[in-house]
Formats: structure tokens, C-alpha cells, sequence
């Protein structure tokens, strides 16, 4: 995403809420299943690599599955779906769930400094006030000058 503002995405209207969850959630067990599937691929290949009975062409197959599922878990990682906070999340506090399900029915901010979402929640934590931004902002452009 492209923005340059900090866009907080909410939804009052309950029926659109319960649609955004349930899409998240189905696309959150999509990810799911096709990761559980690369991981059953990797493993096939990984027996023929530890039985020396793995060819080069397999080998490259293998690191390819690998490439997927980190660009899927990266993509994952920084889509809508999750707050970008990870572990520091504040609503972990709220309700003590797993990072998967945790931000599945909560409202988003988009950060356009780091390029990512969190929830709204955070957001209010953590980057509410324009001081926050703007330390944000400094110590981002601290670390690109060195």
C-alpha cells in the first residue's frame, strides 16, 4: 500500500463488521492449508536429502517450496490480517489469544512510516498523538542516514 497518512480503517456497522471477519478468517485458513501443504512437500524432500537419494533438480524444487512459504509468511506478516506489533500487541492484554486470531474482528491503522497494519487498539497506544509520529519518523530517518 502506497499511502502516505496514517489511514485507520473502522467499521461501525455490525453486519460489515461480522463479513470482515469472516473473510479474514477464511483467508487466514487458506494460508493455513497451503502452508501445511508446502510443509508436507518440503518434508518429502528434505527424507530423500537426509536417505543421499535427493537429485539437484529436487534439491532446487526443495528451496523454491522454501522460497514460498517465506514470501507467503512475509506477506502474512505484514497483511491486514495480523498487527504488525507482534508480541507487544495491546490486545494480547485485552484478551490473551494467539497472534492469528487475535486481530481477526479488530479495526486496522494503516503506518505509513513502517509499512504495515496494526490494530486500532496499538494505534492508540502507542502512535496516537502527532509526537509520537514525528519520534517515529526521526529515529526512522536516523537509521537510514547510517
Amino acid at each position: 500500500m502506497r499511502l502516505k497518512s496514517w489511514r485507520p480503517i473502522i467499521l461501525k456497522d455490525f453486519r460489515l463488521r461480522v463479513i470482515r471477519e469472516n473473510l479474514r478468517t477464511l483467508i487466514s485458513l487458506a494460508v493455513d492449508a497451503e502452508i501445511s501443504r508446502l510443509n508436507e512437500k518440503e518434508d518429502l524432500y528434505r527424507q530423500r536429502r537426509i536417505n543421499h537419494r535427493q537429485t539437484p533438480s529436487q534439491w532446487r524444487r526443495e528451496l523454491s517450496i522454501y522460497d514460498k512459504k517465506e514470501s507467503i509468511m512475509k506477506t502474512l506478516n505484514s497483511s491486514i490480517l495480523r498487527c504488525s506489533e507482534g508480541s507487544t500487541c495491546k490486545s494480547r492484554e485485552i484478551m490473551p489469544l494467539t497472534q492469528d486470531i487475535l486481530t481477526l474482528d479488530k479495526d486496522m491503522v494503516w503506518n505509513p512510516l513502517l509499512r504495515h497494519w496494526i490494530c486500532i487498539n496499538c494505534y492508540n497506544f502507542y502512535y496516537k498523538s502527532e509526537s509520537a509520529k514525528r519520534r517515529l519518523e526521526e529515529f526512522l530517518k536516523q537509521d537510514d542516514l547510517q
